[in-house]
């Protein structure tokens, strides 16, 4: 019997201490308010092994977060469920690579998170494929078994998908399954489909598997965002603007010194060096910088946040419906602003 999402969630707080037993957030880390002229305050962050992830591993890398007053410590996990670990624990101060589904249904779940940034957008990077030649689009998912994790930003994508096609999550066979998985359960035919996103797109690819849909076929349908604990936002907002600062730091680091950021990314994150490039292709990610994360986030973000609302609250065993003033409510643009605020000079 494959968990219920409100038993992962309710795992979350226990599978923490194990998965981040560095204590990351905890009262020995955490900067503790405003540092002073010269202090560097420790900022516990949680994210995927995703290559959105990169301005942020790169800055720290480089000690770019160092000259904004933090150090920036990176945990990466392989499922997106102990980001919610982390965060819903008290474990970690920030998360990145987190899908709108799984912000807001850390909201449902009264985990105290804000959405402070949307720092890219996947254009070809989320995919969902398949080799099996009677699979050609979406329509022709039904009755067939399709990998995914649910705790994934992918997951708000195919039931987007299976909704422009006709079909509902009732209508295929959801199977429980990472995206560092979906090659090999393609490749045993476990699945008939897998969603799963770079670099194992490109390592699929390479396979032999196609593309049933991906993530620029809806624009915006997988972002990953930035989120923040509402006490680290209370406590800590001067450390706050200072993480959206690194991020920007790291991403002129990536456009002013390309191939040595890349460098930086293979030898981090432990992708193929000569792959690296591909990643940073526009029609696979795009990034934002702070002026751009800024206008989108109240602007397109807040345009298909009902879309994410209405994918969350028919998830199974949801543990309450949200509003849109409720989803609304999660976006806190107020250290964004600040970020935009400073680079301008204003």
């Amino acid at each position: 019997m494959k968990p219920t999402w409100t038993a992962r969630l309710i795992a979350a707080g226990l599978c923490a201490s194990l998965v981040f037993a560095a204590g990351c957030g905890s009262d020995e880390s955490s900067g503790g308010g405003k540092a002073e002229k010269g202090q560097i305050s420790k900022v516990s962050m949680v994210s995927s092994v995703w290559v959105g992830t990169a301005p942020f591993v790169i800055a720290h890398a480089e000690g770019l977060d160092r000259d904004n007053g933090i150090d920036l410590d990176i945990k990466t996990i392989e499922e997106f469920k102990d980001i919610t670990s982390a965060l819903g624990s008290g474990r970690a101060d920030v998360g990145y690579s987190v899908g709108p589904g799984q912000a807001l249904t850390m909201r449902q779940a009264e985990i105290p998170i804000k959405i402070i940034m949307v720092g890219d957008v996947s254009v070809g990077g989320d995919q969902i494929l398949t080799g099996n030649d009677d699979i050609q689009s979406a329509e022709d998912l039904k009755g067939r078994s399709v990998g995914i994790e649910t705790a994934t930003t992918g997951y708000p994508m195919l039931v987007h998908a299976l909704r422009e096609a006709g079909l509902s999550l009732d209508d295929i066979k959801k199977v429980e399954l990472t995206a560092s998985q979906a090659a090999v359960a393609l490749q045993t035919d476990r699945v008939d489909a897998a969603y799963t996103f770079e670099p194992y797109v490109s390592q699929a690819r390479k396979e032999g598997f196609r593309t049933v849909y991906k993530a620029g076929d809806e624009p915006g349908i997988i972002s990953d965002l930035l989120v923040a604990s509402e006490d680290f936002l209370d406590k800590e907002p001067d450390n706050a603007v200072a993480v959206l600062k690194t991020w920007q730091a790291g991403l002129d680091y990536i456009r002013e010194r390309p191939k040595k950021a890349y460098k930086v990314v293979a030898d981090e994150l432990g992708f193929p060096p000569k792959e690296v490039s591909t990643f940073f292709d526009p029609d696979v990610l795009e990034f934002y910088d702070i002026p751009a994360a800024a206008e989108y986030l109240e602007t397109e973000f807040s345009n298909l946040l009902p879309t994410f609302v209405s994918v969350v609250n028919d998830t199974p065993d949801a543990p309450r419906d949200l509003s849109d003033e409720d989803a609304q409510a999660t976006v806190d643009s107020g250290p964004l602003q600040e970020a935009a605020s400073l680079q301008s000079g204003e």
